[in-house]
């Protein structure tokens, strides 16, 4: 299988190198600095494709769309700028200093985006509108990030080209351009890391941004200093151009379509494997550092031992069709073999990080090592070729390009992962094909023959992607939908309820919490004295979002990120059952938000798992002052917070936003619960003090009664005993802690350490909160035109010691602590009498044990009647059990 050898006019390496056979070599100390300069080229092209796209994806969307918009934005920007310079480098004398000018393009531009992308976000804004056609979307989805970056990746792609032919000609170093592609290549390696680990959280995307440029500029220099010597008079910089200097007409088209292929392939390999690692890994902004630096280093590893590599390319490609088949059945298996070395790794961001760079290294490995390798025994032959570096890393860039949509938005989503991973290795063997041919059509080697038949045979039997199950016995997958970006998995359980899933680890909700989920809604509109217009940011199942039928004269828009969640709802009916006066958008939250003209009274932002990559940025005052601006006078906007995925830092950083945006913020409990706590942050416009009557009479509409009745929430006390802390309060609690923005979003970079830890209380911050704001009722303002409205306050503040008291109470019957608990739960029902929740709780208690323990069962009965005397139904028990003796 080994390539036939091409007849040419090409004149032989000796005839046109630049350095002059028995001329004096570079020095050591040059060499390194070529080196050094090409590694730190990659890494800084990196480091700025990372911040570039989380700055994009701030005004264009969370979508998977926009952020391949941007990767085909870059990919597109360098394959016109290798094709463009191509024959002003072939002429230059000086191709070092091109180089050099282009790595200053790279760095001014950067430093320019800093003012430009919001520049961009507008056009967006302005151009999109909030609900944007598909076809639109896309148009400016890809078209945007394109034109504000091209000065730069059209830079950036004739960068390669003329290093290439500076250190290939000036410097003599032709026989090492493959070690020099594996420099760049784990310059990118160290760019990702010290992007994604430490520039970015540190310096922000602003500064990070000006950091990556100012490394270009400084590259620059050192390359204008090394190529301070010309080329000697009469010589070009054309390496293995014909005779003309720039004819490409003696290459075949086969040739060119090697290159094209082979970038369509590499990047549709890790478009497929990022997204399906979605459903084994964290899916955190590590995760996809993890992901993008094996596929480097093994690329890099590829590139630098390729010369030392006896097969041809087209065997090589055939290994590679054949090694990636296995690596799919691995990938769409990941699910459950990841889970299972978990508990080797152990906790912490630290360790989760390995366990995810382990993955990714057992799948992508070999398959990412013989593709670097192909990659640099193609861009030799391009060098030596009549085509030329340029064109070939503009053909290669243009196929990365093209992949980016096709594979992420058109293929994953129709054929399905497996189908996907099947044409990817066919694939390799047309590329396979091409190579071992000389690039001309003919009879196809044994070895060809033979990979086709492994890879068809194993491909026949490649899995469709696994899902873990959630805990619980017996539940079994109900429905999946595969999106673009995301698998949204129903899950259905013995009793007859629903779950829902994303990418099998953020949970949405389901119909076990019906109760639950519609307080989410009750709560805040309750808290407005007259909603009409709500606007509700995540929909998971649709259950939260129903529950505001219940409100008379009330409209609603419902946006939702994910498509297929939305499909995934009817899943969910009747408890999600929804008229036409309550809209569902599919859009991106920040997006929709800052182009909406509508006005709202009631803003609720639905529970986002805080550590999954991009939630981050719906915590920002950036958005909440955006939230702020869509209110209408008297509006309100309420944050739910998962309690039990935070830690006291990164809930101390958005409660900092939040209160940026709505000074006078509060903080309410969604329920008495330990097991899932959510804490919700009320913002209005204006501080507006609570008036209980008013309240009661809304409750009095008939469906608004049963509804409430039906969540507990159906008395002024157990409504407002939901109070937790006001605006001095939550200010006293953020202290100095980093305010999470656009620029500096913390939570992006805290929250996946939470999420990598080893707790496994879920109620240690809510007993944080309550141990800082117990006792603390100054901030509840009632209208003090109320009658009795200071007796009114003081139960309003017993209740709430008891429900603190009932939570400790709930905590320690979790440790199986029975003593401990029954203390806390008697005290509970001392402390208020409009609190029932732990009398109930004792009840039960006490009829558990009535058959096993009847002594215990009457101490807790006596002690309960003592505690609450007026209450008649603890003796009634006791009076039946003392019979029933």
């Amino acid at each position: 299988m080994r390539s036939k050898t091409r007849k040419s006019s090409i004149p032989s390496r000796e005839k046109r190198v630049g350095v002059e056979r028995g001329a004096p070599g570079p020095s050591t100390a040059a060499v390194i600095a070529v080196y050094l300069s090409f590694g730190l080229s990659g890494a800084a092209a990196l480091g700025l494709q990372l911040v570039w796209t989380r700055r994009f994806s701030l005004g264009l969307g969370q979508e998977t769309p926009a952020l391949l918009g941007v990767l085909a934005a870059f990919f597109g920007g360098m394959s016109l700028g290798s094709w463009r310079f191509e024959s002003v480098l072939v002429r230059s004398r000086f191709p070092g200093r091109w180089a050099a000018a282009m790595e200053c393009v790279i760095g001014l531009w950067a430093w320019a985006t800093v003012r430009l992308i919001p520049l961009a976000d507008e056009w967006v804004r302005a151009l999109g509108g909030a609900e944007p056609g598909p076809l639109w979307q896309g148009l400016l989805t890809f078209g945007i990030p394109f034109l504000f970056l091209l000065p730069a990746t059209c830079a950036m792609g004739a960068t390669l080209p003329a290093l290439e032919r500076f250190v290939s000609v000036q410097y003599g170093l032709s026989d090492r351009v493959g070690r020099l592609y594996a420099s760049n290549t784990a310059g990118a390696v160290t760019g990702v890391l010290a992007s994604v680990w430490l520039v970015q959280p540190r310096f922000g995307f602003e500064g990070a941004t000006v950091l990556f440029g100012t490394l270009d500029l400084l590259i620059g220099m050192v390359l204008f200093f090394l190529a301070r010597t010309p080329l000697p008079a009469g010589m070009d910089s054309s390496m293995g151009q014909g005779s003309d200097g720039c004819s490409s007409t003696q290459v075949s088209p086969a040739f060119r379509l090697l290159f094209l292929t082979g970038g369509f392939l590499g990047v549709a390999l890790e478009v497929v494997v990022t997204r399906e690692l979605s459903l084994a890994l964290e899916g955190t902004v590590y995760t996809f550092a993890a992901v993008l630096s094996v596929f480097l280093v093994f690329t890099a590893l590829g590139a630098g031992l390729s010369q030392f590599v006896r097969r041809s390319v087209g065997e090589l490609a055939c290994l590679l069709a054949v090694s990636w088949v296995g690596a799919s059945y691995l990938l769409l298996l990941a699910p459950g073999w990841t889970n299972a070395w978990r508990n080797w790794f152990g906790s912490g961001l630290g360790p989760l990080f390995v366990l995810e760079a382990s993955v990714a290294t057992v799948i992508l490995g070999l398959p990412t090592l013989l593709m670097g390798a192909i990659f640099a025994r193609l861009i030799r032959e391009a060098r030596i070729s009549a085509l030329g570096i340029g064109p070939a890393l503009s053909l290669n860039t243009l196929g990365g390009a093209l992949a980016s949509p096709c594979v992420g938005m058109l293929l994953l989503p129709v054929a399905g992962a497996n189908r996907v991973c099947l044409g990817i290795a066919l694939g390799y063997l047309a590329l396979a094909a091409l190579a071992s041919s000389g690039f001309r059509l003919g009879k196809p080697p044994a070895g060809l023959l033979v990979s086709l038949g492994l890879v068809l045979g194993g491909g026949y039997f490649l899995p469709r992607q696994v899902e873990v199950a959630p805990p619980g016995r017996d539940v079994r997958l109900w429905k999946r939908f595969e999106g673009i970006s995301d698998t949204i998995s129903v899950w259905k359980y013995p009793d007859g309820n629903r779950s829902l899933s994303v990418n099998g680890r953020f949970t949405m909700g389901g119909t076990a919490s019906t109760n639950a989920a519609a307080r989410h809604l009750h709560i805040p509109l309750l808290l407005h004295p007259s909603p009409h217009r709500l606007l509700v940011l995540g929909l998971g199942t649709g259950i939260s979002y129903a529950a505001a039928e219940s409100h008379s004269q009330l409209t609603g828009d419902g946006i939702e990120l994910v498509p297929e969640v939305v499909k995934a709802m009817a899943e969910f009916a009747p408890f999600n059952q929804l008229s036409d006066r309550f809209r569902v958008v599919v859009a991106d939250a920040r997006r929709f938000v800052r182009a909406t003209t509508n006005r709202y009274d009631v803003i609720v932002a639905d529970l986002y798992h805080p550590a999954r990559d991009g939630a981050g940025t719906l915590y920002t005052v950036e958005h909440y002052q955006a939230l702020r601006g869509r209110l209408s006078p008297g509006g309100l906007v309420c944050q739910w917070l998962p309690l039990y995925q935070l830690d006291e830092t990164t809930l101390q950083s958005i409660t900092a936003a939040f209160l940026s945006a709505f000074p006078d913020a509060q903080a309410w409990l969604l329920r008495p619960n330990v097991d899932t706590p959510v804490l919700g942050l009320i913002g209005r416009l204006s501080p507006t003090p609570f008036t209980p009557v008013d309240w009661t009479s809304r409750s009095e509409h008939p469906p608004l009664a049963a509804a409430l009745k039906t969540t507990g929430l159906n008395d002024p006390f157990h409504f407002y005993g939901n109070w937790l802390a006001g605006a001095a309060a939550l200010r006293s609690f953020s202290g100095s802690a980093p305010v999470n923005t656009d620029d500096h979003p913390t939570v992006v970079f805290d929250a996946p350490r939470f999420a990598s830890s080893a707790s496994n209380d879920p109620s240690r911050l809510l007993f944080a909160l309550l141990d800082r704001f117990s006792g603390d009722s100054d901030e509840f303002s009632i209208d003090p035109g109320l009658p009795d409205a200071a007796s009114w306050k003081r139960r309003c503040a017993d209740y709430r010691l008891a429900r603190d008291l009932y939570l400790r109470g709930l905590a320690a019957d979790a440790r199986h602590a029975e003593s401990e608990a029954v203390a806390f739960y008697l005290s509970s029902v001392r402390q208020s009498v409009d609190f029932t929740s732990s009398y109930a709780q004792l009840i039960a208690m006490a009829m558990g044990r009535a058959g096993s323990r009847p002594a215990a069962a009457r101490e807790i009965l006596e002690q309960l009647g003592a505690a609450r005397p007026e209450r008649t139904l603890s003796r009634d028990l006791l009076r039946r059990l003392s019979r029933e003796r």
